[in-house]
């Protein structure tokens, strides 16, 4: 009875809500000159639960086999950020201010994202992750508060693909349905192309049923 018991606490626990949002790319918005399917978007999924954030990024072609591209992800979540650049001084920027940049590769298993934070005119690289990578696609999962996140916040945000290279720019974006460059160095401003998540936790209320149910089954034990 009490390894049943222990088993249904768990299960519990494990369903407490993941809230998330699922955000589409066509496939066919890649300029002609710079169109490879491990650089070329479907879509991307972000969810969260009461410690943790995730990018799920998903792509056309597989990033394993072909696994050259890096996929970055800009952030606006407060006023102020850097309006003309990033976190890898890549052609990529936010005109409304980025706050937040995540620089990531697949051509190694560990410590394969870095994230970067600008603050006082500088970019500083606060942390380095470990992502998942599957064929096709890579998952970037944080702590809120490595963000400065909390419930309730919400932010803009955009996903790019590039090259190798350090001047490469954004071959694919998230947010923009048409080509972003015509070549590998054209500079890319997502601008008004942005995304918008809202960070949402379960409610206080939840979190004492949950307990709640869990003290009722000790107690019938």
């Amino acid at each position: 009875m009490k390894k049943i018991i222990a088993l249904t606490i768990a299960a519990l626990f494990m369903t407490a809500p993941i809230f998330g949002t699922i955000y589409t790319d066509p496939t066919n918005d890649l300029d002609s000159a710079v169109n490879f399917d491990h650089l070329n978007f479907t879509g991307a999924e972000v969810t969260n639960n009461a410690t943790t954030i995730s990018f799920t990024i998903n792509i056309l072609g597989d990033i394993q086999s072909t696994d050259w591209g890096k996929y970055m992800i800009g952030i606006d979540s407060v006023a102020g950020g850097d309006t003309n650049g990033n976190g890898w001084a890549r052609p990529i920027s936010m005109s409304s201010g980025m706050n937040y940049w995540f620089g990531g590769w697949v051509d190694a298993p560990t410590d394969n994202i870095q994230l970067w934070n600008y603050d006082s005119g500088a970019w500083t690289n606060t942390a380095v992750y470990t992502s998942t990578i599957n064929p096709n696609s890579v998952v970037y999962s944080v702590p809120l508060s490595a963000l400065g996140l909390s419930a309730g916040n919400s932010f803009t945000f955009d996903i790019y693909s590039s090259g190798g290279g350090g001047g490469d720019s954004a071959i694919d974006a998230l947010s923009l349905s048409t080509p972003t460059v015509t070549g590998w160095s054209g500079p890319y401003d997502s601008g008004a192309n942005v995304s918008t998540y809202q960070v949402l936790i379960p409610e206080p209320g939840a979190i004492f049923s949950l307990l709640f149910i869990t003290g009722y089954l000790l107690k019938r034990k």
